[in-house]
């Protein structure tokens, strides 16, 4: 084929597309935003913009304008708004749907399964995904362990057949399940649900009585009670009868280092707190409980700006 070289070409403006023909493309020129700009017409039809070219937006006065795609597929330039862009990938939502449980569970407390979470994206679905699972915290002699996750594209939903129990050692740590899922689809998401198996608190009036003897019974009765993993609360007692007031936790957490009722130091019996073995809880998980005993009898009203805040 014999080169023909050409230093300017010039393209006199059509007035619109011309047909497109077999085994052929063709170079155009046509007015585009009151421009004249070059085009290139493939044989199946495709029209496309050749120009403009250089850094300069073409719209006067307007900074940051960027050369898009129109709706009817010109290439023009045109200041870009959010309604423009598409958000980057990311996990919308991921959720434990079935069996619907607390977050916070009794230890001892067991998932029955199949179990099921769902998840939803923007910009999704991911192109590769995975759940796992994380276990933490201390553990027990009769703990179940979770299975593996059935997890399939387009990644919206994923199984899991078994169950899930934790107990925890009476001196470690609060156990934990996390199902941490990875998604992505050029950019990266993770996302996670945790589940913490933890232990009652007690607290209430009672009987004066010598502490250390008392016997997990006991401590189970005391008239108020919390699911918790921290020591740190304020608590009510209400109108005592000249009583003793009573708090009790597990030891695992460690002693207080406060607690105050109206601002004011709250005095607990020298001793305290007194060790108590074994408190069981409803599961029959046995653990070792520190047990705080006021040093006063109590007839006031430890409550609203008098209860006592423990730290």
């Amino acid at each position: 084929m014999a080169e023909f070289p050409i230093d300017i070409a010039t393209f006199l403006e059509q007035l619109g597309d011309p047909a497109a023909a077999a085994s052929k493309g063709k170079f155009y020129t046509k007015d585009a935003g009151g421009v004249t700009q070059l085009f290139y017409r493939a044989s199946d039809g495709t029209v496309t913009q050749l120009t403009p070219g250089g850094t300069l937006p073409a719209l006067a006065g307007v900074q940051f304008a960027a050369l898009i795609e129109n709706p009817i597929g010109t290439l023009v330039f045109q200041k870009l708004n959010e309604d423009m862009i598409d958000p980057g990938f990311s996990i919308a939502s991921f959720v434990l749907t079935s069996p619907v449980t607390a977050a916070l569970l009794r230890r001892g407390d067991t998932i029955t399964g199949p179990m099921t979470v769902d998840a939803t994206y923007v910009s999704g679905p991911p192109t590769a995904a995975s759940l796992l699972n994380i276990l933490g915290g201390s553990v027990g002699g009769g703990d179940i362990n979770p299975g593996v996750w059935t997890f399939l594209a387009p990644y919206a939903s994923g199984g899991l057949v078994g169950n899930v129990l934790r107990e925890g050692s009476d001196a470690g740590a609060d156990p934990t399940w996390t199902i941490q899922l990875d998604a992505s689809n050029g950019g990266v998401g993770v996302a996670t649900r945790l589940t913490t198996w933890t232990r009652d608190e007690y607290w209430g009036y009672g009987a004066a009585g010598v502490p250390g003897t008392l016997a997990g019974a006991q401590i189970n009765a005391l008239a108020n009670t919390v699911l918790s993993p921290s020591r740190a609360r304020t608590l009510t007692f209400g109108v005592g009868a000249n009583q003793k007031a009573y708090y009790a936790y597990p030891s695992a957490l460690g002693a207080l280092t406060s607690a105050t009722s109206g601002g004011f130091p709250f005095v607990w019996s020298a001793g305290s707190p007194f060790t108590v073995t074994p408190v069981t809880n409803v599961n029959g998980i046995v653990s070792t409980y520190f047990l705080y005993e006021s040093e006063n009898f109590i007839s006031s009203d430890l409550s609203g700006a008098a209860a006592v805040v423990v730290v």
